[in-house]
């Protein structure tokens, strides 16, 4: 679970508001401290409850309440798929049919034959931090759920393999140690993985750091970064391999260390002996010239950080 840093920021409520504090209901990790402001009954506006501030998307949540296209009842479709329509229904028939069909797929094929595979962009806090799909569907005798993660499967793995375990991370507050941080298709400035990091990166920057932004848009992070290298969409995956044969065949990697705890190295070092920044050039757009200047950066900068986003997950 992500850590939620700063101080409670003091509340002002003007004459006739009320406040309810609660946590962002993004599916980010995060979980922001938030005050729901309410005048006569309704919520009104967003504020942080932390010196950690939270992103756009979260102070931005109380418009989801209030929004006229915001859905508030079961929709059912109707006709075919690309063609049909959706018709509001009452929520009993909703829980009814859904739980009617977990049932007769159970009493027909076995509770294996229930596949969960759930994932989201809001959740409540309770949900998302206890899986209470998985607790109901295991209380009814069992489900099939796939292994892995939908949207953080290979660096859940990457970690397991290369520390141990699968949350094994620094802070964000200790990005203000580096000199050097790429922030690889993220995009802190307008929606976060933890609470207050875009404060850390410009915290870091002031402190004498380069940050360096890759991403396919020119965000609002790209705006505030040293730097913006722009690969086109779903080629991260070369350019990373790209920066990995300069190190390599330079020799900028820790030999040390990698002699003493990495295993699979040189199968790795073949791998990527194809992957020249030339050929990178015409998969991703980016100069070959920008691929060597930024692998020597990274390799070569002590101490440098990298906050990766979903871009080369999926």
């Amino acid at each position: 679970m992500t850590t939620i840093t700063g101080a409670p920021v003091p509340l002002r409520l003007f004459p006739g508001e009320r406040s309810i504090s609660s946590t962002c209901s993004a599916n980010c990790g995060g979980s922001c401290i938030l005050h729901f402001v309410l005048q006569a009954g309704s919520v009104t506006g967003v504020r942080a409850g932390t010196e950690a501030k939270p992103c756009a998307r979260g102070l931005a949540q109380w418009q989801k309440i209030r929004h006229p296209d915001r859905l508030t009842r079961p929709l059912r479709r109707i006709g075919e798929r690309g063609e049909g329509r959706f018709v509001p229904i009452e929520w009993d028939e909703a829980l009814a049919e859904i739980a009617g069909r977990i049932r007769q797929t159970q009493a027909e094929h076995g509770v294996e034959a229930i596949l969960n595979a759930p994932y989201s962009g809001s959740q409540t806090f309770l949900n998302s931090r206890m899986g209470l799909d998985y607790r109901l569907l295991n209380l009814l005798g069992g489900q099939t759920i796939p292994v892995g993660s939908l949207c953080t499967g290979a660096a859940q793995w990457a970690t397991r393999v290369t520390f141990g375990q699968e949350i094994a991370a620094n802070a964000m507050a200790d990005m203000t140690n580096s000199r050097l941080i790429l922030v690889w298709g993220w995009n802190p400035a307008e929606t976060t993985f933890a609470s207050g990091t875009m404060a850390h990166l410009l915290d870091a920057r002031a402190a004498g750091a380069e940050i360096i932004a890759i991403d396919p848009r020119f965000t609002d992070t790209a705006a505030k970064a040293d730097e913006w290298i722009a690969p086109r969409p779903g080629t991260d995956t070369a350019l990373a391999l790209a920066m990995a044969q300069v190190i390599v065949a330079e020799r900028l990697h820790d030999r040390q260390y990698v002699a003493t705890h990495v295993h699979g190295f040189s199968e790795f070092a073949t791998h990527v002996r194809e992957w020249t920044p030339e050929r990178a050039e015409a998969i991703t757009g980016v100069a070959a010239a920008t691929i060597r200047s930024l692998a020597r950066r990274y390799a070569t900068t002590r101490p440098a950080a990298i906050k990766a986003g979903s871009g080369l997950q999926r």
